[in-house]
């Protein structure tokens, strides 16, 4: 064999082990049980007021709050509260009606301390505008949310 054929050889054999490094990264990926997405939007969890996690029921618009993974004051919802939350229908990935399962919501007040909406996700220079996303609990999800919450 020649030197270019072999470094021909050694540049497939290079190129096969990427693909299956590729493969195994897809194959491995986290998810989550509920089809939610996995990696949590740090600009929408910082402008939420509170970031909470519990069980969501889409056709009643309501999240009884399991625990509080960010924000305090005077309307912050404690656990086992029932939350009413506004924009459920407009939230990514679209939800399916009936109850949900445990999600985490970042949410913002409007001031009665029972009614929120899930927060959008703030413009981006160049992007067009997207809609709010919710995530499941995991313990990936909550572990995200308290690394973005520490400075």
């Amino acid at each position: 064999m020649t030197g270019a054929a072999l470094r021909f050889l050694l540049m497939a054999a290079l190129f096969v082990g990427w693909v299956a490094y590729l493969l195994f990264l897809v194959i491995t990926l986290p998810r989550s049980p509920n089809g939610l997405p996995v990696t949590v939007s740090r600009p929408q969890v910082l402008v939420s007021e509170v970031v909470v996690a519990g069980t969501l029921d889409a056709d009643r618009r309501e999240v009884t709050v399991g625990s509080v993974l960010t924000g305090d004051g005077p309307n912050a919802p404690k656990a086992g509260d029932v939350l009413v939350v506004e924009n459920l229908k407009n939230c990514e990935p679209s939800i399916p009606s009936g109850d949900l399962g445990s999600c985490v919501l970042p949410l913002q007040g409007f001031g009665d301390g029972k009614t929120f909406r899930v927060v959008p996700l703030p413009p981006s220079p160049g992007y067009p505008p997207h809609p709010p996303r919710i995530y499941a609990d995991t313990r990936d999800t909550r572990a995200q949310v308290r690394d973005i919450q520490q400075p």
